[in-house]
Protein backbone atom coordinates (compact mmCIF):
# COMPACT_ATOMS: atom_id res chain seq x y z
CA UNK A 1 0.00 0.00 0.00
CA UNK A 2 3.00 2.29 0.47
CA UNK A 3 2.92 3.26 -3.20
CA UNK A 4 -0.61 4.65 -2.76
CA UNK A 5 0.26 7.04 0.06
CA UNK A 6 -0.68 10.61 -0.76
CA UNK A 7 -0.66 12.57 2.48
CA UNK A 8 2.63 13.98 3.74
CA UNK A 9 3.67 15.14 7.18
CA UNK A 10 7.01 16.56 6.00
CA UNK A 11 8.48 17.05 2.51
CA UNK A 12 10.19 13.65 2.68
CA UNK A 13 7.80 11.83 5.04
CA UNK A 14 4.39 10.23 4.54
CA UNK A 15 1.85 11.20 7.18
CA UNK A 16 0.55 7.70 7.97
CA UNK A 17 4.07 6.37 8.47
CA UNK A 18 4.99 9.33 10.68
CA UNK A 19 1.89 8.88 12.86
CA UNK A 20 2.54 5.16 13.26
CA UNK A 21 6.21 5.66 14.18
CA UNK A 22 5.52 8.42 16.68
CA UNK A 23 2.66 6.48 18.31
CA UNK A 24 4.86 3.44 18.84
CA UNK A 25 7.80 5.49 20.15
CA UNK A 26 5.53 7.41 22.54
CA UNK A 27 4.34 4.11 24.00
CA UNK A 28 7.94 2.91 24.35
CA UNK A 29 9.14 6.10 26.05
CA UNK A 30 6.45 5.96 28.74
CA UNK A 31 7.95 5.14 32.16
CA UNK A 32 7.19 1.54 33.03
CA UNK A 33 6.18 2.03 36.65
CA UNK A 34 5.83 5.77 37.03
CA UNK A 35 2.42 5.80 38.67
CA UNK A 36 1.09 3.49 41.34
CA UNK A 37 -1.40 5.51 43.40
CA UNK A 38 -4.00 7.31 41.28
CA UNK A 39 -3.84 5.51 37.95
CA UNK A 40 -2.80 2.32 36.23
CA UNK A 41 0.40 3.09 34.24
CA UNK A 42 -1.14 1.11 31.36
CA UNK A 43 -3.65 3.92 30.88
CA UNK A 44 -0.86 6.50 30.68
CA UNK A 45 0.92 4.33 28.12
CA UNK A 46 -2.21 3.92 26.00
CA UNK A 47 -3.00 7.64 26.23
CA UNK A 48 0.48 8.41 24.92
CA UNK A 49 -0.03 5.97 22.06
CA UNK A 50 -3.23 7.84 21.12
CA UNK A 51 -1.43 11.18 21.43
CA UNK A 52 1.34 10.01 19.09
CA UNK A 53 -1.15 8.68 16.55
CA UNK A 54 -3.24 11.88 16.71
CA UNK A 55 -0.70 14.66 16.89
CA UNK A 56 -0.48 15.44 13.16
CA UNK A 57 -3.84 14.25 11.75
CA UNK A 58 -4.70 17.90 11.11
CA UNK A 59 -2.05 17.91 8.40
CA UNK A 60 -4.50 16.06 6.13
CA UNK A 61 -6.11 19.34 5.06
CA UNK A 62 -5.55 20.62 1.52
CA UNK A 63 -4.08 23.80 3.03
CA UNK A 64 -1.25 21.96 4.73
CA UNK A 65 -0.72 19.49 1.87
CA UNK A 66 -0.30 22.36 -0.61
CA UNK A 67 2.14 24.01 1.76
CA UNK A 68 4.27 20.89 2.37
CA UNK A 69 4.42 19.85 -1.29
CA UNK A 70 4.70 23.20 -3.10
CA UNK A 71 5.31 25.82 -0.43
CA UNK A 72 1.99 27.52 -1.18
CA UNK A 73 0.69 29.33 1.90
CA UNK A 74 -3.07 29.61 2.34
CA UNK A 75 -4.84 32.85 3.07
CA UNK A 76 -5.13 33.37 5.95
CA UNK A 77 -1.91 31.45 6.79
CA UNK A 78 -3.47 29.92 9.91
CA UNK A 79 -5.48 27.60 7.65
CA UNK A 80 -2.37 25.47 7.17
CA UNK A 81 -1.94 25.05 10.95
CA UNK A 82 -2.71 21.60 12.30
CA UNK A 83 -2.24 21.43 16.10
CA UNK A 84 -5.72 22.63 17.12
CA UNK A 85 -7.60 20.26 14.81
CA UNK A 86 -5.28 17.40 15.79
CA UNK A 87 -5.84 18.17 19.48
CA UNK A 88 -9.62 17.98 19.03
CA UNK A 89 -9.27 14.54 17.42
CA UNK A 90 -6.91 13.48 20.24
CA UNK A 91 -9.59 14.49 22.74
CA UNK A 92 -12.24 12.55 20.79
CA UNK A 93 -10.10 9.41 20.39
CA UNK A 94 -9.02 9.34 24.05
CA UNK A 95 -12.64 9.84 25.12
CA UNK A 96 -13.65 6.85 23.00
CA UNK A 97 -11.01 4.70 24.73
CA UNK A 98 -13.09 4.79 27.93
CA UNK A 99 -10.24 5.18 30.41
CA UNK A 100 -11.12 5.01 34.10
CA UNK A 101 -9.29 8.28 34.70
CA UNK A 102 -11.69 10.75 33.13
CA UNK A 103 -9.20 13.63 32.83
CA UNK A 104 -6.97 11.83 30.32
CA UNK A 105 -8.82 13.09 27.19
CA UNK A 106 -8.18 16.66 28.33
CA UNK A 107 -4.52 15.91 29.06
CA UNK A 108 -4.25 14.44 25.55
CA UNK A 109 -5.79 17.53 23.99
CA UNK A 110 -3.55 19.96 25.89
CA UNK A 111 -0.48 17.90 24.93
CA UNK A 112 -1.21 17.83 21.21
CA UNK A 113 -2.24 21.50 21.15
CA UNK A 114 1.10 22.47 22.74
CA UNK A 115 3.58 20.21 20.94
CA UNK A 116 4.95 22.93 18.64
CA UNK A 117 5.41 25.68 21.18
CA UNK A 118 4.48 26.50 24.75
CA UNK A 119 2.44 24.32 27.08
CA UNK A 120 -1.00 25.88 27.17
CA UNK A 121 -2.91 26.74 30.32
CA UNK A 122 -6.45 25.32 30.40
CA UNK A 123 -7.91 28.85 30.30
CA UNK A 124 -5.90 29.68 27.17
CA UNK A 125 -6.95 26.41 25.51
CA UNK A 126 -10.62 27.20 26.13
CA UNK A 127 -10.27 30.69 24.70
CA UNK A 128 -8.47 29.34 21.64
CA UNK A 129 -11.20 26.80 20.87
CA UNK A 130 -13.84 29.52 20.99
CA UNK A 131 -11.79 31.94 18.92
CA UNK A 132 -10.95 29.47 16.13
CA UNK A 133 -14.25 27.60 15.71
CA UNK A 134 -14.69 28.93 12.16
CA UNK A 135 -11.12 27.95 11.30
CA UNK A 136 -11.76 24.39 12.52
CA UNK A 137 -14.89 24.14 10.37
CA UNK A 138 -12.97 25.19 7.25
CA UNK A 139 -10.17 22.74 7.99
CA UNK A 140 -12.56 19.83 8.54
CA UNK A 141 -14.20 20.52 5.19
CA UNK A 142 -10.78 20.60 3.51
CA UNK A 143 -9.49 17.21 4.71
CA UNK A 144 -8.17 15.06 1.85
CA UNK A 145 -7.63 11.30 1.36
CA UNK A 146 -9.67 10.43 4.44
CA UNK A 147 -9.66 6.71 3.58
CA UNK A 148 -5.88 6.64 3.77
CA UNK A 149 -6.03 8.21 7.22
CA UNK A 150 -8.80 5.83 8.32
CA UNK A 151 -6.80 2.75 7.36
CA UNK A 152 -3.77 3.98 9.31
CA UNK A 153 -5.81 4.85 12.41
CA UNK A 154 -7.67 1.53 12.26
CA UNK A 155 -4.34 -0.34 12.28
CA UNK A 156 -3.49 1.56 15.48
CA UNK A 157 -6.96 0.69 16.89
CA UNK A 158 -8.13 4.28 16.98
CA UNK A 159 -11.50 5.69 15.87
CA UNK A 160 -11.56 6.52 12.17
CA UNK A 161 -11.18 10.10 11.13
CA UNK A 162 -14.38 9.68 9.12
CA UNK A 163 -16.28 8.98 12.35
CA UNK A 164 -14.74 12.06 13.92
CA UNK A 165 -15.70 14.19 10.91
CA UNK A 166 -19.27 12.81 11.07
CA UNK A 167 -19.50 13.70 14.75
CA UNK A 168 -18.12 17.15 14.02
CA UNK A 169 -20.48 17.60 11.05
CA UNK A 170 -23.57 16.64 13.06
CA UNK A 171 -22.95 19.30 15.69
CA UNK A 172 -19.55 20.93 15.70
CA UNK A 173 -20.54 23.21 18.58
CA UNK A 174 -21.46 20.19 20.68
CA UNK A 175 -18.05 18.56 20.20
CA UNK A 176 -16.17 21.81 20.73
CA UNK A 177 -18.25 22.66 23.79
CA UNK A 178 -17.73 19.18 25.23
CA UNK A 179 -13.98 19.77 24.98
CA UNK A 180 -14.31 23.33 26.31
CA UNK A 181 -16.34 22.19 29.33
CA UNK A 182 -13.93 19.42 30.30
CA UNK A 183 -10.94 21.76 30.00
CA UNK A 184 -12.76 24.39 32.05
CA UNK A 185 -13.50 21.82 34.76
CA UNK A 186 -9.93 20.52 34.78
CA UNK A 187 -8.65 22.36 37.91
CA UNK A 188 -11.61 21.19 40.02
CA UNK A 189 -11.43 17.67 38.61
CA UNK A 190 -7.70 17.45 39.35
CA UNK A 191 -8.32 18.63 42.90
CA UNK A 192 -11.04 16.02 43.36
CA UNK A 193 -9.02 13.12 41.96
CA UNK A 194 -5.49 13.73 43.17
CA UNK A 195 -4.09 14.30 46.62
CA UNK A 196 -0.85 15.71 45.17
CA UNK A 197 -1.28 18.75 42.88
CA UNK A 198 1.97 17.86 41.11
CA UNK A 199 0.45 14.71 39.60
CA UNK A 200 -1.50 16.51 36.80
CA UNK A 201 1.44 18.82 36.07
CA UNK A 202 3.95 16.04 35.62
CA UNK A 203 1.53 13.77 33.75
CA UNK A 204 1.06 16.46 31.09
CA UNK A 205 4.81 17.25 31.14
CA UNK A 206 5.54 13.56 30.59
CA UNK A 207 3.03 13.37 27.72
CA UNK A 208 4.49 16.42 26.02
CA UNK A 209 8.04 15.16 26.57
CA UNK A 210 7.41 11.77 24.96
CA UNK A 211 5.49 13.31 22.06
CA UNK A 212 7.99 16.05 21.25
CA UNK A 213 10.99 13.73 21.45
CA UNK A 214 9.31 11.04 19.32
CA UNK A 215 8.01 13.58 16.80
CA UNK A 216 11.27 15.44 16.30
CA UNK A 217 13.43 12.33 16.07
CA UNK A 218 11.14 10.71 13.49
CA UNK A 219 10.82 13.91 11.46
CA UNK A 220 14.62 14.13 11.34
CA UNK A 221 14.74 10.39 10.53
CA UNK A 222 17.17 9.87 13.40
CA UNK A 223 17.42 6.70 15.46
CA UNK A 224 17.80 6.91 19.21
CA UNK A 225 21.41 5.97 20.01
CA UNK A 226 21.91 2.49 21.39
CA UNK A 227 22.40 2.44 25.16
CA UNK A 228 26.02 1.64 26.02
CA UNK A 229 27.69 0.11 29.05
CA UNK A 230 29.87 2.21 31.36
CA UNK A 231 32.94 0.58 32.91
CA UNK A 232 32.55 1.54 36.58
CA UNK A 233 35.97 0.20 37.60
CA UNK A 234 37.64 2.93 35.56
CA UNK A 235 36.74 5.53 38.20
CA UNK A 236 38.28 3.44 41.00
CA UNK A 237 41.46 2.94 38.99
CA UNK A 238 41.66 6.65 38.16
CA UNK A 239 41.18 7.74 41.78
CA UNK A 240 43.74 5.21 43.01
CA UNK A 241 46.25 6.56 40.49
CA UNK A 242 45.53 10.16 41.58
CA UNK A 243 46.03 9.19 45.21
CA UNK A 244 49.39 7.56 44.54
CA UNK A 245 50.61 10.62 42.66
CA UNK A 246 49.40 12.94 45.44
CA UNK A 247 51.29 10.96 48.06
CA UNK A 248 54.47 11.48 46.11
CA UNK A 249 53.94 15.23 45.88
CA UNK A 250 55.76 17.16 48.58
CA UNK A 251 53.23 19.98 48.77
CA UNK A 252 50.26 17.64 49.16
CA UNK A 253 48.47 17.78 52.52
CA UNK A 254 48.72 14.23 53.89
CA UNK A 255 45.56 14.71 55.95
CA UNK A 256 43.57 15.73 52.85
CA UNK A 257 44.96 12.86 50.76
CA UNK A 258 44.05 10.33 53.44
CA UNK A 259 40.62 11.89 53.96
CA UNK A 260 39.94 11.87 50.22
CA UNK A 261 40.75 8.16 50.01
CA UNK A 262 38.59 7.41 53.04
CA UNK A 263 35.58 9.34 51.68
CA UNK A 264 35.83 7.48 48.36
CA UNK A 265 36.03 4.15 50.20
CA UNK A 266 33.03 4.94 52.43
CA UNK A 267 30.82 5.97 49.51
CA UNK A 268 31.92 3.00 47.43
CA UNK A 269 30.85 0.68 50.23
CA UNK A 270 27.58 2.53 50.81
CA UNK A 271 26.66 2.05 47.12
CA UNK A 272 26.31 -1.69 47.74
CA UNK A 273 24.42 -1.21 51.03
CA UNK A 274 21.66 1.33 50.37
CA UNK A 275 18.21 -0.03 49.66
CA UNK A 276 16.97 0.16 46.08
CA UNK A 277 13.38 0.30 47.31
CA UNK A 278 13.66 2.66 50.25
CA UNK A 279 15.24 6.09 50.67
CA UNK A 280 15.96 7.87 47.39
CA UNK A 281 17.28 11.24 48.61
CA UNK A 282 20.88 11.21 49.86
CA UNK A 283 23.52 13.73 50.79
CA UNK A 284 27.31 13.80 50.72
CA UNK A 285 28.66 16.39 53.12
CA UNK A 286 32.43 16.85 53.03
CA UNK A 287 34.88 19.77 52.71
CA UNK A 288 35.83 21.21 49.35
CA UNK A 289 38.87 19.46 47.94
CA UNK A 290 37.98 15.98 49.21
CA UNK A 291 36.92 14.61 45.83
CA UNK A 292 33.13 14.62 46.23
CA UNK A 293 32.61 14.69 42.45
CA UNK A 294 34.47 11.45 41.73
CA UNK A 295 33.31 9.78 44.94
CA UNK A 296 29.71 10.71 44.11
CA UNK A 297 30.10 9.57 40.49
CA UNK A 298 31.50 6.23 41.64
CA UNK A 299 28.55 5.84 44.04
CA UNK A 300 26.10 6.63 41.22
CA UNK A 301 27.69 4.19 38.78
CA UNK A 302 27.74 1.38 41.34
CA UNK A 303 24.08 2.08 42.10
CA UNK A 304 23.40 1.98 38.35
CA UNK A 305 25.09 -1.45 38.14
CA UNK A 306 22.80 -2.77 40.87
CA UNK A 307 19.73 -1.42 39.08
CA UNK A 308 20.89 -3.07 35.85
CA UNK A 309 20.53 -6.47 37.56
CA UNK A 310 16.84 -5.61 37.91
CA UNK A 311 16.56 -4.89 34.22
CA UNK A 312 16.50 -1.10 34.56
CA UNK A 313 19.16 1.17 33.04
CA UNK A 314 19.07 4.70 34.54
CA UNK A 315 21.00 7.69 33.26
CA UNK A 316 23.43 9.53 35.54
CA UNK A 317 22.94 13.31 35.57
CA UNK A 318 25.53 15.58 37.17
CA UNK A 319 24.16 19.08 37.85
CA UNK A 320 26.15 22.14 38.92
CA UNK A 321 25.42 25.87 39.13
CA UNK A 322 28.38 27.36 37.24
CA UNK A 323 29.84 26.72 33.79
CA UNK A 324 33.37 26.83 35.22
CA UNK A 325 32.54 23.86 37.47
CA UNK A 326 30.78 22.03 34.64
CA UNK A 327 33.65 22.41 32.16
CA UNK A 328 36.21 21.35 34.74
CA UNK A 329 34.26 18.36 36.01
CA UNK A 330 33.26 17.20 32.52
CA UNK A 331 36.98 16.90 31.74
CA UNK A 332 37.62 15.04 35.00
CA UNK A 333 34.73 12.61 34.39
CA UNK A 334 35.94 12.03 30.84
CA UNK A 335 39.44 11.21 32.06
CA UNK A 336 38.22 9.01 34.91
CA UNK A 337 36.10 6.88 32.59
CA UNK A 338 38.70 6.84 29.80
CA UNK A 339 36.11 8.24 27.41
CA UNK A 340 37.32 10.01 24.30
CA UNK A 341 35.61 13.03 22.73
CA UNK A 342 33.99 10.82 20.10
CA UNK A 343 31.70 9.12 22.61
CA UNK A 344 28.85 11.56 23.14
CA UNK A 345 26.52 8.61 23.69
CA UNK A 346 28.51 7.93 26.90
CA UNK A 347 29.22 11.45 28.17
CA UNK A 348 27.46 14.66 27.21
CA UNK A 349 27.77 18.26 28.38
CA UNK A 350 24.66 20.35 27.85
CA UNK A 351 24.33 24.07 28.56
CA UNK A 352 23.73 27.21 26.51
CA UNK A 353 27.41 27.54 25.56
CA UNK A 354 28.07 23.84 24.91
CA UNK A 355 29.48 22.84 21.54
CA UNK A 356 26.71 21.31 19.42
CA UNK A 357 28.74 18.38 18.16
CA UNK A 358 27.55 14.82 18.76
CA UNK A 359 29.98 12.03 17.97
CA UNK A 360 30.26 8.29 18.45
CA UNK A 361 33.00 5.82 17.68
CA UNK A 362 30.96 4.59 14.70
CA UNK A 363 30.13 8.09 13.37
CA UNK A 364 32.87 10.70 13.59
CA UNK A 365 30.51 13.64 13.97
CA UNK A 366 26.93 14.19 12.93
CA UNK A 367 25.81 17.36 11.17
CA UNK A 368 24.99 20.32 13.39
CA UNK A 369 21.19 19.89 13.18
CA UNK A 370 21.34 16.17 14.04
CA UNK A 371 23.88 16.87 16.79
CA UNK A 372 21.62 19.50 18.32
CA UNK A 373 18.69 17.09 18.17
CA UNK A 374 20.57 14.37 20.05
CA UNK A 375 22.25 16.68 22.57
CA UNK A 376 19.07 18.52 23.55
CA UNK A 377 17.31 15.17 24.01
CA UNK A 378 20.02 14.04 26.48
CA UNK A 379 20.87 10.93 24.50
CA UNK A 380 23.79 9.81 26.63
CA UNK A 381 24.58 7.64 29.64
CA UNK A 382 26.06 10.51 31.69
CA UNK A 383 24.77 14.05 31.26
CA UNK A 384 26.58 17.06 32.75
CA UNK A 385 24.35 20.12 32.88
CA UNK A 386 23.34 23.27 34.75
CA UNK A 387 20.65 23.83 37.36
CA UNK A 388 18.76 25.92 34.80
CA UNK A 389 18.67 23.15 32.17
CA UNK A 390 17.89 20.47 34.75
CA UNK A 391 14.99 22.21 36.46
CA UNK A 392 13.57 23.55 33.19
CA UNK A 393 13.44 19.96 31.93
CA UNK A 394 10.91 19.30 34.71
CA UNK A 395 9.24 22.67 35.23
CA UNK A 396 9.64 24.52 31.94
CA UNK A 397 6.76 25.49 29.68
CA UNK A 398 8.41 25.22 26.28
CA UNK A 399 8.17 21.96 24.35
CA UNK A 400 11.93 22.08 23.70
CA UNK A 401 12.62 22.28 27.45
CA UNK A 402 10.25 19.50 28.49
CA UNK A 403 11.36 17.22 25.65
CA UNK A 404 13.92 15.40 27.80
CA UNK A 405 11.70 14.99 30.88
CA UNK A 406 10.91 11.34 30.15
CA UNK A 407 14.65 10.56 30.31
CA UNK A 408 14.58 11.41 34.01
CA UNK A 409 12.74 8.20 34.88
CA UNK A 410 14.81 6.44 37.53
CA UNK A 411 17.79 8.74 36.88
CA UNK A 412 20.58 9.05 39.42
CA UNK A 413 21.01 12.79 39.87
CA UNK A 414 24.08 14.38 41.48
CA UNK A 415 23.25 17.93 42.61
CA UNK A 416 26.52 19.72 43.33
CA UNK A 417 26.83 22.97 45.32
CA UNK A 418 23.08 23.13 45.98
CA UNK A 419 23.57 25.95 48.48
CA UNK A 420 23.86 28.28 45.47
CA UNK A 421 20.15 27.82 44.67
CA UNK A 422 18.24 30.96 45.82
CA UNK A 423 16.29 30.19 48.98
CA UNK A 424 12.95 31.30 47.49
CA UNK A 425 13.01 28.16 45.31
CA UNK A 426 13.77 25.71 48.12
CA UNK A 427 10.14 24.85 48.86
CA UNK A 428 9.37 24.14 45.20
CA UNK A 429 12.53 22.06 44.73
CA UNK A 430 11.80 20.06 47.87
CA UNK A 431 8.26 19.23 46.68
CA UNK A 432 9.39 18.35 43.16
CA UNK A 433 12.23 16.08 44.26
CA UNK A 434 9.98 14.29 46.74
CA UNK A 435 7.35 13.71 44.06
CA UNK A 436 9.80 12.50 41.43
CA UNK A 437 11.55 10.25 43.95
CA UNK A 438 8.26 8.58 44.77
CA UNK A 439 6.62 8.44 41.34
CA UNK A 440 9.52 8.46 38.88
CA UNK A 441 11.97 6.52 41.07
CA UNK A 442 14.66 9.20 40.77
CA UNK A 443 17.66 8.96 43.11
CA UNK A 444 19.01 12.35 44.20
CA UNK A 445 22.43 12.86 45.80
CA UNK A 446 23.03 16.35 47.22
CA UNK A 447 26.75 17.15 47.38
CA UNK A 448 28.15 20.14 49.25
CA UNK A 449 30.43 21.21 52.07
CA UNK A 450 27.57 23.04 53.76
CA UNK A 451 24.11 21.54 53.46
CA UNK A 452 21.32 24.12 53.01
CA UNK A 453 17.99 23.50 54.75
CA UNK A 454 16.12 22.54 51.60
CA UNK A 455 15.18 19.27 53.27
CA UNK A 456 14.58 18.36 56.87
CA UNK A 457 17.51 16.16 58.04
CA UNK A 458 15.03 13.32 58.62
CA UNK A 459 14.18 13.31 54.90
CA UNK A 460 17.74 12.76 53.71
CA UNK A 461 20.19 9.91 54.29
CA UNK A 462 23.74 11.16 54.78
CA UNK A 463 26.10 8.81 52.94
CA UNK A 464 29.25 10.19 54.59
CA UNK A 465 28.01 10.12 58.19
CA UNK A 466 30.91 7.83 59.20
CA UNK A 467 33.48 10.21 57.70
CA UNK A 468 35.66 11.15 60.72
CA UNK A 469 35.58 14.73 61.97
CA UNK A 470 39.36 14.77 62.19
CA UNK A 471 39.51 15.17 58.40
CA UNK A 472 37.33 18.26 58.38
CA UNK A 473 39.24 21.38 57.39
CA UNK A 474 38.98 24.59 59.33
CA UNK A 475 39.01 27.16 56.57
CA UNK A 476 38.27 30.26 58.64
CA UNK A 477 39.97 31.21 61.89
CA UNK A 478 38.26 33.88 63.96
CA UNK A 479 40.52 35.80 66.28
CA UNK A 480 39.30 38.31 68.79
CA UNK A 481 41.45 41.09 70.14
CA UNK A 482 40.71 42.95 73.27
CA UNK A 483 42.27 46.36 73.28
CA UNK A 484 43.67 47.35 76.64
Amino acid sequence: MSSSFQLKSHPNRYLVKHLSNVAETCRRLTPSEAYSAEVDPTEIREMLHIIGASHDVGKATKYFQEYVTSGKIASPPLLKSHSLLSSLYAYYATLQAGFKLGVLPTYAQLTVASHHGILQKPTDAVEKLFRFRDLLRKQINAVQHVQELDIALDKMRLPSFSEFMKEFGKDDDKLIMSSVNTIAQLPKENQRLFSNPLFPIFTINLSLSALVDSDRMDAAQLDFPKREAIRTQSVEEYVKDLSEKAKQTRKADANVVKGRDLLFEILSRRASEVSLDGQRIFSITAPTGYGKTLAGLNFALKLKDRLLTRGFNPRVIYVAPFLSIIDQNTAVIQQSLKINRKQSNLLLAHHHLAEMSYSTEEDDSLCSLDSEMLIEGWNSEIIVTTFIQFFYSMLGVRASQLRRFHNLEGAIVLLDEVQSIPHEYWGLIRSVIHFLSERFRIFTIIMTATQPLIFDPSEVEELAKTFPQEYQITRVNLQTRVDS
